[in-house]
Protein backbone atom coordinates (compact mmCIF):
# COMPACT_ATOMS: atom_id res chain seq x y z
CA UNK A 1 0.00 0.00 0.00
CA UNK A 2 1.58 3.57 -1.51
CA UNK A 3 0.36 6.52 0.74
CA UNK A 4 1.03 10.22 -0.27
CA UNK A 5 1.97 12.13 2.97
CA UNK A 6 3.61 11.48 6.35
CA UNK A 7 1.36 13.78 8.71
CA UNK A 8 -1.43 12.67 11.37
CA UNK A 9 -3.70 10.99 8.73
CA UNK A 10 -0.94 9.46 6.33
CA UNK A 11 1.29 7.97 9.42
CA UNK A 12 -2.62 6.80 11.30
CA UNK A 13 -3.72 4.50 8.14
CA UNK A 14 -0.25 3.48 7.83
CA UNK A 15 -0.38 1.83 11.42
CA UNK A 16 -3.83 0.46 10.80
CA UNK A 17 -2.72 -0.90 7.36
CA UNK A 18 0.39 -2.53 8.87
CA UNK A 19 -1.48 -4.42 11.88
CA UNK A 20 -3.52 -5.64 9.33
CA UNK A 21 -0.42 -7.20 7.42
CA UNK A 22 -0.26 -4.41 4.55
CA UNK A 23 3.35 -3.65 3.22
CA UNK A 24 2.87 -0.32 3.39
CA UNK A 25 5.56 2.67 1.72
CA UNK A 26 4.96 6.20 3.61
CA UNK A 27 6.17 9.25 1.20
CA UNK A 28 6.51 12.63 2.64
CA UNK A 29 8.37 15.46 0.91
CA UNK A 30 9.70 17.05 4.19
CA UNK A 31 12.42 16.34 5.37
CA UNK A 32 13.21 13.78 8.10
CA UNK A 33 14.07 16.58 11.46
CA UNK A 34 11.90 19.35 9.98
CA UNK A 35 12.61 22.18 13.09
CA UNK A 36 9.08 22.67 14.53
CA UNK A 37 8.85 24.44 18.05
CA UNK A 38 7.10 22.76 20.46
CA UNK A 39 3.20 23.61 20.61
CA UNK A 40 -0.25 22.44 22.00
CA UNK A 41 -3.04 21.76 19.23
CA UNK A 42 -6.70 21.02 21.07
CA UNK A 43 -8.71 18.23 19.79
CA UNK A 44 -12.43 18.35 20.43
CA UNK A 45 -14.41 15.38 22.55
CA UNK A 46 -17.78 16.09 21.81
CA UNK A 47 -18.78 15.25 18.38
CA UNK A 48 -19.28 11.12 19.59
CA UNK A 49 -20.51 9.67 22.36
CA UNK A 50 -17.19 7.61 22.46
CA UNK A 51 -14.61 9.11 24.71
CA UNK A 52 -11.38 10.02 22.07
CA UNK A 53 -8.83 8.34 24.53
CA UNK A 54 -11.14 5.17 24.06
CA UNK A 55 -10.85 5.79 20.49
CA UNK A 56 -7.20 5.49 19.90
CA UNK A 57 -7.24 2.78 22.96
CA UNK A 58 -9.66 0.87 20.08
CA UNK A 59 -7.75 1.73 17.01
CA UNK A 60 -4.42 0.90 18.81
CA UNK A 61 -2.60 4.47 18.41
CA UNK A 62 -0.36 5.26 20.76
CA UNK A 63 -2.20 7.74 23.10
CA UNK A 64 1.05 9.48 24.86
CA UNK A 65 1.29 13.03 23.11
CA UNK A 66 -2.31 13.43 24.28
CA UNK A 67 -3.48 14.67 27.64
CA UNK A 68 -7.19 15.08 29.02
CA UNK A 69 -7.12 19.03 29.92
CA UNK A 70 -9.30 20.37 32.58
CA UNK A 71 -10.36 23.03 33.99
CA UNK A 72 -11.56 25.06 30.93
CA UNK A 73 -13.11 28.24 31.19
CA UNK A 74 -14.43 30.42 28.22
CA UNK A 75 -14.61 34.22 28.40
CA UNK A 76 -16.76 36.45 26.43
CA UNK A 77 -15.38 39.86 24.99
CA UNK A 78 -16.65 42.03 28.26
CA UNK A 79 -14.63 39.66 30.41
CA UNK A 80 -17.83 37.52 31.54
CA UNK A 81 -16.54 33.92 32.60
CA UNK A 82 -17.71 30.62 32.25
CA UNK A 83 -16.39 27.33 33.60
CA UNK A 84 -17.16 24.32 30.99
CA UNK A 85 -19.27 21.79 32.86
CA UNK A 86 -17.76 18.51 32.15
CA UNK A 87 -18.60 14.69 32.85
CA UNK A 88 -15.48 13.55 31.07
CA UNK A 89 -12.98 15.76 29.39
CA UNK A 90 -14.83 17.98 26.61
CA UNK A 91 -10.66 18.93 25.00
CA UNK A 92 -7.74 16.39 24.77
CA UNK A 93 -4.32 18.42 23.80
CA UNK A 94 -1.98 17.25 21.69
CA UNK A 95 1.83 18.16 21.68
CA UNK A 96 3.07 18.50 18.36
CA UNK A 97 6.53 19.90 17.12
CA UNK A 98 9.84 18.39 16.50
CA UNK A 99 10.22 16.76 19.96
CA UNK A 100 10.54 13.16 20.80
CA UNK A 101 7.33 12.89 22.54
CA UNK A 102 4.72 15.01 20.37
CA UNK A 103 2.37 13.34 18.11
CA UNK A 104 4.21 13.01 14.43
CA UNK A 105 7.54 11.12 16.13
CA UNK A 106 5.59 9.15 18.19
CA UNK A 107 3.12 8.10 15.31
CA UNK A 108 6.32 7.84 13.23
CA UNK A 109 7.67 5.17 15.56
CA UNK A 110 5.27 3.28 16.33
CA UNK A 111 5.02 3.09 12.37
CA UNK A 112 8.36 1.95 11.50
CA UNK A 113 8.46 -0.34 14.72
CA UNK A 114 5.25 -2.14 12.34
CA UNK A 115 7.44 -2.30 9.37
CA UNK A 116 6.20 0.46 7.84
CA UNK A 117 8.59 2.34 5.43
CA UNK A 118 8.93 6.55 5.57
CA UNK A 119 10.49 7.80 2.71
CA UNK A 120 11.57 11.49 3.19
CA UNK A 121 11.92 13.90 0.32
CA UNK A 122 9.98 11.87 -1.86
CA UNK A 123 6.57 12.11 -3.31
CA UNK A 124 4.50 9.89 -5.57
CA UNK A 125 1.73 10.53 -8.79
CA UNK A 126 -1.74 11.04 -7.63
CA UNK A 127 -2.95 7.84 -9.37
CA UNK A 128 0.13 5.76 -8.08
CA UNK A 129 -1.17 6.31 -4.46
CA UNK A 130 -3.99 4.07 -2.56
CA UNK A 131 -4.15 6.86 -0.01
CA UNK A 132 -4.10 10.55 -0.41
CA UNK A 133 -2.82 12.54 2.69
CA UNK A 134 -1.16 15.37 1.34
CA UNK A 135 -3.39 18.07 4.01
CA UNK A 136 -5.46 20.95 2.39
CA UNK A 137 -4.65 21.57 -1.37
CA UNK A 138 -4.29 25.26 -1.46
CA UNK A 139 -4.20 28.19 1.37
CA UNK A 140 -6.71 27.06 4.15
CA UNK A 141 -9.91 28.94 5.09
CA UNK A 142 -8.49 29.35 9.00
CA UNK A 143 -5.17 31.21 9.63
CA UNK A 144 -3.54 30.39 12.93
CA UNK A 145 -1.22 32.26 14.34
CA UNK A 146 0.12 32.20 18.08
CA UNK A 147 2.87 31.85 20.34
CA UNK A 148 4.72 29.15 21.99
CA UNK A 149 6.56 29.14 25.61
CA UNK A 150 7.27 28.66 28.83
CA UNK A 151 6.10 29.68 32.12
CA UNK A 152 4.97 28.66 35.55
CA UNK A 153 1.56 29.12 35.38
CA UNK A 154 -0.21 26.50 36.56
CA UNK A 155 -1.95 23.90 33.89
CA UNK A 156 -5.29 25.35 32.58
CA UNK A 157 -7.40 25.97 28.97
CA UNK A 158 -9.12 29.72 28.45
CA UNK A 159 -11.04 30.95 25.31
CA UNK A 160 -11.80 33.78 24.12
CA UNK A 161 -14.24 34.81 21.85
CA UNK A 162 -14.24 38.70 20.89
CA UNK A 163 -14.94 40.23 17.90
CA UNK A 164 -12.26 42.83 18.01
CA UNK A 165 -9.46 40.47 18.60
CA UNK A 166 -10.80 37.35 16.80
CA UNK A 167 -13.20 38.27 13.62
CA UNK A 168 -15.52 35.30 13.20
CA UNK A 169 -13.58 32.83 15.09
CA UNK A 170 -11.71 32.76 18.81
CA UNK A 171 -8.64 32.91 20.93
CA UNK A 172 -7.31 29.96 23.10
CA UNK A 173 -4.64 29.61 25.68
CA UNK A 174 -3.35 25.84 26.47
CA UNK A 175 -0.61 25.99 29.55
CA UNK A 176 -0.03 22.10 30.39
CA UNK A 177 3.22 21.39 32.29
CA UNK A 178 4.69 24.66 32.14
CA UNK A 179 4.01 24.20 28.75
CA UNK A 180 2.40 27.27 27.03
CA UNK A 181 0.83 28.37 23.37
CA UNK A 182 -1.08 31.32 22.92
CA UNK A 183 -3.03 31.74 19.88
CA UNK A 184 -5.91 33.18 17.42
CA UNK A 185 -7.40 31.81 15.19
CA UNK A 186 -8.92 34.00 11.72
CA UNK A 187 -11.25 33.78 9.13
CA UNK A 188 -10.58 37.30 7.66
CA UNK A 189 -8.32 40.25 8.24
CA UNK A 190 -4.85 38.21 7.80
CA UNK A 191 -2.87 41.19 7.25
CA UNK A 192 -3.84 42.30 10.86
CA UNK A 193 -2.94 39.07 12.79
CA UNK A 194 0.19 40.01 14.35
CA UNK A 195 -1.25 42.90 15.55
CA UNK A 196 -4.52 41.27 16.22
CA UNK A 197 -2.28 38.31 18.27
CA UNK A 198 -0.15 41.43 20.19
CA UNK A 199 -3.74 42.41 21.48
CA UNK A 200 -4.74 39.31 22.60
CA UNK A 201 -2.20 38.52 24.44
CA UNK A 202 -2.27 41.50 26.34
CA UNK A 203 -5.94 40.53 26.82
CA UNK A 204 -5.02 37.41 28.61
CA UNK A 205 -2.22 39.21 30.61
CA UNK A 206 -4.92 41.31 31.95
CA UNK A 207 -7.55 38.46 32.63
CA UNK A 208 -4.23 36.40 34.59
CA UNK A 209 -0.74 38.29 34.89
CA UNK A 210 1.68 34.98 33.62
CA UNK A 211 5.74 34.75 33.13
CA UNK A 212 6.78 33.95 29.19
CA UNK A 213 10.25 32.63 28.67
CA UNK A 214 11.93 31.01 25.43
CA UNK A 215 8.89 32.30 23.40
CA UNK A 216 8.57 31.22 19.58
CA UNK A 217 6.07 32.60 17.15
CA UNK A 218 4.23 30.41 14.92
CA UNK A 219 1.66 30.61 12.42
CA UNK A 220 0.03 28.56 9.49
CA UNK A 221 -2.78 28.36 7.43
CA UNK A 222 -5.34 24.88 7.13
CA UNK A 223 -8.24 23.81 6.31
CA UNK A 224 -9.33 24.91 2.44
CA UNK A 225 -13.40 25.63 2.64
CA UNK A 226 -14.76 22.88 0.42
CA UNK A 227 -17.57 20.31 0.17
CA UNK A 228 -16.42 16.71 1.33
CA UNK A 229 -16.14 15.65 -2.49
CA UNK A 230 -17.05 11.96 -2.47
CA UNK A 231 -14.77 9.44 -3.27
CA UNK A 232 -14.93 8.06 -6.87
CA UNK A 233 -11.52 6.63 -8.30
CA UNK A 234 -8.06 6.94 -7.64
CA UNK A 235 -6.64 7.00 -3.86
CA UNK A 236 -8.67 7.45 -1.34
CA UNK A 237 -8.54 10.99 0.18
CA UNK A 238 -7.94 11.45 4.00
CA UNK A 239 -7.94 14.25 6.68
CA UNK A 240 -7.72 17.62 5.43
CA UNK A 241 -7.05 16.94 1.71
CA UNK A 242 -10.25 15.12 1.89
CA UNK A 243 -12.21 18.37 3.36
CA UNK A 244 -12.39 16.35 6.56
CA UNK A 245 -12.39 19.35 9.35
CA UNK A 246 -14.36 21.19 11.51
CA UNK A 247 -15.13 24.40 10.03
CA UNK A 248 -16.81 26.41 13.08
CA UNK A 249 -13.47 25.92 15.24
CA UNK A 250 -10.99 24.92 13.05
CA UNK A 251 -10.29 20.93 15.10
CA UNK A 252 -8.67 18.55 12.46
CA UNK A 253 -6.69 16.30 14.09
CA UNK A 254 -9.29 13.79 15.41
CA UNK A 255 -10.91 13.99 11.49
CA UNK A 256 -7.31 12.86 10.57
CA UNK A 257 -6.95 10.06 12.37
CA UNK A 258 -10.60 9.05 12.09
CA UNK A 259 -10.68 8.99 8.32
CA UNK A 260 -7.02 7.48 8.19
CA UNK A 261 -8.50 4.81 10.32
CA UNK A 262 -11.25 4.48 7.87
CA UNK A 263 -9.43 4.30 4.90
CA UNK A 264 -7.22 1.52 6.39
CA UNK A 265 -9.98 -0.35 7.02
CA UNK A 266 -11.77 0.12 3.31
CA UNK A 267 -8.45 -1.10 1.85
CA UNK A 268 -7.82 -3.97 4.07
CA UNK A 269 -11.71 -5.25 4.26
CA UNK A 270 -12.62 -4.45 0.34
CA UNK A 271 -14.41 -1.70 1.89
CA UNK A 272 -16.35 1.05 0.98
CA UNK A 273 -14.74 4.17 2.48
CA UNK A 274 -17.20 6.56 0.76
CA UNK A 275 -20.15 4.57 3.31
CA UNK A 276 -17.84 4.44 6.32
CA UNK A 277 -16.76 8.52 5.67
CA UNK A 278 -20.54 9.40 5.30
CA UNK A 279 -21.95 7.68 8.23
CA UNK A 280 -19.51 8.74 10.94
CA UNK A 281 -17.69 12.13 9.44
CA UNK A 282 -19.11 13.61 6.94
CA UNK A 283 -22.36 14.32 8.39
CA UNK A 284 -20.18 16.15 11.53
CA UNK A 285 -18.60 17.96 8.71
CA UNK A 286 -22.07 18.92 7.16
CA UNK A 287 -22.99 20.53 10.63
CA UNK A 288 -19.63 22.29 11.29
CA UNK A 289 -20.32 24.07 7.97
CA UNK A 290 -23.91 24.91 8.41
CA UNK A 291 -22.95 26.21 11.98
CA UNK A 292 -19.83 28.57 10.60
CA UNK A 293 -22.15 29.93 8.41
CA UNK A 294 -24.52 31.23 11.23
CA UNK A 295 -21.54 32.35 13.03
CA UNK A 296 -19.78 34.58 10.95
CA UNK A 297 -23.49 36.99 11.14
CA UNK A 298 -22.98 36.58 15.24
CA UNK A 299 -22.08 39.42 17.05
CA UNK A 300 -20.28 39.45 20.65
CA UNK A 301 -23.47 39.92 22.09
CA UNK A 302 -24.66 36.86 20.08
CA UNK A 303 -21.39 35.31 21.06
CA UNK A 304 -21.81 35.57 25.07
CA UNK A 305 -25.26 34.25 24.68
CA UNK A 306 -23.92 31.17 23.01
CA UNK A 307 -21.38 30.87 26.01
CA UNK A 308 -24.10 31.50 28.72
CA UNK A 309 -26.43 28.84 27.00
CA UNK A 310 -24.02 26.62 26.88
CA UNK A 311 -22.81 26.66 29.97
CA UNK A 312 -25.24 26.59 31.92
CA UNK A 313 -26.07 23.18 30.50
CA UNK A 314 -25.26 20.22 33.10
CA UNK A 315 -24.42 17.38 30.29
CA UNK A 316 -23.17 19.50 28.23
CA UNK A 317 -21.63 16.17 26.02
CA UNK A 318 -25.31 15.68 25.20
CA UNK A 319 -26.11 18.92 23.98
CA UNK A 320 -23.21 19.33 22.26
CA UNK A 321 -23.58 15.92 20.25
CA UNK A 322 -27.19 16.71 19.05
CA UNK A 323 -25.81 19.99 18.18
CA UNK A 324 -23.43 18.39 15.56
CA UNK A 325 -25.57 15.33 15.34
CA UNK A 326 -29.45 16.79 14.39
CA UNK A 327 -30.49 15.18 11.18
CA UNK A 328 -33.41 17.57 10.73
CA UNK A 329 -31.21 20.63 10.92
CA UNK A 330 -28.70 19.30 8.15
CA UNK A 331 -31.54 17.94 5.69
CA UNK A 332 -33.34 21.57 6.20
CA UNK A 333 -29.92 23.78 5.91
CA UNK A 334 -27.36 22.11 3.94
CA UNK A 335 -28.67 22.99 0.09
CA UNK A 336 -28.28 26.17 1.18
CA UNK A 337 -24.72 26.46 2.94
CA UNK A 338 -23.73 23.76 -0.41
CA UNK A 339 -24.49 26.36 -2.83
CA UNK A 340 -23.13 28.84 -0.41
CA UNK A 341 -19.99 27.24 -0.03
CA UNK A 342 -19.70 26.94 -4.07
CA UNK A 343 -19.84 30.38 -4.75
CA UNK A 344 -17.34 31.29 -2.54
CA UNK A 345 -14.77 29.19 -3.79
CA UNK A 346 -15.53 29.43 -7.39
Amino acid sequence: MRIVGGGVSGLTAAIVLARGGADVEVFERRPAHPAHPLRWDAVENWTTQQDFGALLACWAIDSAPFRAVTPVEVRAFDGECHALSQRRPLVYAAKRGAGSDCLDAVLKRQARELGVTIRHGATLAREQADIWAVGTPRRGFFLDVGITFRTAQPDRVVILVDQRLTPNAFAYLIVIDGLATLAILLTRQFRRARELLTHTLEAFQRIRPFDMHDVHLRSGFGGALSVPVPHVAGPIAVGEAGGYLDYLWGFGIRHAISTGVLAAHALLDDGDFETLVAREISPQVRTSLINRKFYDYATNYGYRALIRYFCARKDLHAVLQRFYQSRRVRSALWPWVARSIAKDVA
